[in-house]
């Protein structure tokens, strides 16, 4: 995309976080490939985005009409493949599973959403910042409790090194939270029982922490 600045200056970049005030954004050489340093941006300089016409915004303009033809394709096969028993069962468990995972997932996201916004970078720095034992401790801990959906732990834990957390943390929170989350603990429990699950979260949560000392020492 270009974002034009109210200076004149015209940035090919691409946004890899966004927040009521600024904008980070990783330009484009001039070879046009991505870099790797990111700049900040106030909303206030910004006079104008315009999105590039390219195959992935083209479907991402399109997007809620796929998204219908896909769900009609679910229907439709659906109801062809399965029984009314199946299906009666199969919308049972995902209501189930709905009222477990959803009030879990939308506390989540909200808290998640102010993280960026709100959270002083002093208090990062000071819980998780450095690499030492109770940091990465923290960052496991964190992470273990954590829902991560599949796709938005790498930006999240992208975001927080900017905030003061060190490397090692960082890892330990990238490790601890695909691995284990609230609502996945919660299944487990009703699955192998409180000691079980016990023990598996203390593994999770002492082997990222031994890794990502390791990792914090290296790098």
């Amino acid at each position: 995309m270009t974002i034009s600045l109210k200076d004149g200056t015209a940035l090919n970049a691409n946004i890899r976080y966004s927040t009521q005030d600024h904008l980070d954004v990783q330009l484009y050489d001039q070879d046009g490939r991505l870099g790797t340093d990111i700049r900040r941006i106030a909303r206030a300089d910004i006079a104008s985005i315009e999105y590039e016409k390219n195959f992935v915004m083209t479907v991402h303009k399109y997007k809620w009409y796929l998204a219908g033809a896909c769900g009609i394709a679910v229907l439709i096969m659906v109801a062809s493949w399965f029984s009314k028993d199946e299906i009666s069962q199969w919308m049972q468990a995902t209501w189930d599973f709905s009222l477990m995972i959803i009030p879990l997932l939308f506390g989540g996201v909200f808290v998640t959403g102010f993280v960026g916004a709100l959270m002083p970078e002093r208090y990062v720095a000071g819980l998780v910042g450095g690499n030492s034992r109770m940091s990465n401790l923290v960052a496991s801990l964190v992470g273990m409790f954590w829902y991560f959906a599949t796709l938005t732990e790498v930006p999240i834990v992208e975001m927080l090194p900017r905030l003061g957390m060190g490397k090692g943390p960082a890892l330990a929170l990238l490790l601890a939270g695909p691995a284990l989350s609230l609502p996945s603990i919660l299944v487990i429990y009703r699955i192998i029982g409180a000691l079980k699950t016990l023990v598996l979260c203390v593994l999770v949560v002492v082997m990222s922490s031994i890794a990502d000392l390791a990792f914090g020492a290296l790098f």
